[in-house]
Formats: structure tokens, C-alpha cells, sequence
């Protein structure tokens, strides 16, 4: 009897408690940005980078003298401003530069605090920091494909002067000072993140609204 419970007892334990399904892991997709994937080969961006990944697509960024920043993308059959990894076709690439007369020069300081590109809401977006003028604004353009080819779009221009003087703004205790700019949400395009004096915060552009404050550390 002895040696029976203890079978019993063996059979119980060799049981799992739960089960856990275990996928395969992702494959791995290799781009390769040699001279001939740029768009300037004689003088190639040493530093791109991925800014938007999907299931089977990926959207990365180049630079050309004088900062134009164009992106490298593909053209597949059913979907735009992405290279399709998947092997069923064979990628086109397509390069589009920055919305007219935004290109800035080689000297500007501090460029990529100013100005970003990123994918919200299926759209590839354009934004940057523009203080020429009166006052510091914020601007987003949106790129979409038209019957000639593609085109910028301009979706807004928000004053920070309207941002500073709400009081969502005055509750976070941070300056009345142009801050960096950070990213946009790829959910909601009309919230973009800033940072300011080690605090990022998002904005709701359409409102004028501070909704996220956090402190560095």
C-alpha cells in the first residue's frame, strides 16, 4: 500500500498546475542602407534609423545635405509610406523630401530638437518647431497620396503662447520657454510630447492643453 500511494503521489506531482503555449519566435528581418539605398549615394547618411515598425512593414528615415530629411520607403500595392518586409513581392523604394521650404541649413543648432517625423494614426507626419516670426509655434503636416503622387498637407499651427497661457500649463510650474520636441503619439496625432528643464509633457494641440506631466530623474 505503501508503494502505491507513493506512485499516486508521483503521478500527482509529474502533472503542471497550468499549461503554457509557447510560440515560435519572431523572424528577423535585415535591412541594408548601402550607397545605393540612398538618396544622395555620393554622400550618404551615416546615421538612419527606424522610426515606425509594423507586422510586416517598417518605415525609416534618411538624411540629405542640407538636412532635407527624406524618408526611404516603399511602394507595395495595397499600402503606402512603409518597406514591406515579407517576401512576397519585391520592395520599390521611394524617397520624399520634407513640405516646401522647410528644409533647414546645416549650421542650424540643435536640429533634432525641432523638428521630427513619425507615424500616427496610419499617416506619416511631419513636425517642427518653428520660432521665425512673432511668436514660437508648433506645426504638423501629414503626407497622403494623391492622383499625381503624394503631397504634404498641413494640419495645424498651435501658438505656444496659447499653450503657456492655459492654465493646465501654469499648473506644471515650468517657464514660458520654447521646450524640445520629443514625439507624437502614433495613436493621436494632435498630442505631441515636449521637454522642458528634465519634465516631459504632452500637449493636446487642438486644445491647447497639458494632459501628461512627468519629472525626470
Amino acid at each position: 500500500m505503501a508503494v502505491d500511494a507513493q506512485a499516486e503521489h508521483a503521478a500527482a506531482a509529474a502533472e503542471p498546475d497550468f499549461n503554457l503555449a509557447v510560440g515560435l519566435p519572431p523572424p528577423v528581418a535585415v535591412l541594408a542602407a548601402g550607397r545605393g539605398a540612398q538618396p544622395e549615394p555620393e554622400n550618404p547618411d551615416r546615421y538612419p534609423y527606424i522610426i515606425a515598425t509594423g507586422t510586416h512593414c517598417l518605415l525609416a528615415h534618411f538624411s540629405a545635405a542640407p538636412f532635407y530629411g527624406t524618408q526611404l520607403s516603399s511602394d507595395p500595392p495595397s499600402s503606402h509610406l512603409v518597406l514591406d518586409t515579407s517576401l512576397e513581392w519585391e520592395p520599390h523604394l521611394l524617397f520624399h523630401l520634407l513640405p516646401k521650404d522647410r528644409a533647414l541649413a546645416e549650421e542650424t543648432p540643435h536640429i533634432h530638437s525641432k523638428r521630427c517625423v513619425a507615424a500616427s494614426r496610419n499617416k506619416l507626419r511631419y513636425v517642427e518647431i518653428i520660432t521665425e516670426g512673432e511668436a514660437a509655434r508648433v506645426t504638423m503636416w501629414s503626407r497622403s497620396r494623391v492622383e499625381k503622387g503624394w503631397q504634404w498637407e498641413q494640419r495645424y499651427t498651435r501658438s505656444f503662447e496659447k499653450i503657456w497661457d492655459d492654465n493646465s500649463y501654469k499648473e506644471t510650474r515650468l517657464p514660458r520657454n520654447v521646450p524640445v520636441l520629443a514625439v507624437v503619439c502614433p495613436s493621436d496625432p494632435d498630442l505631441v510630447y515636449f521637454a522642458l528643464e528634465q519634465h516631459i509633457f504632452g500637449v493636446n494641440t487642438r486644445a491647447h492643453t497639458v494632459v501628461h506631466n512627468e519629472a525626470g530623474g
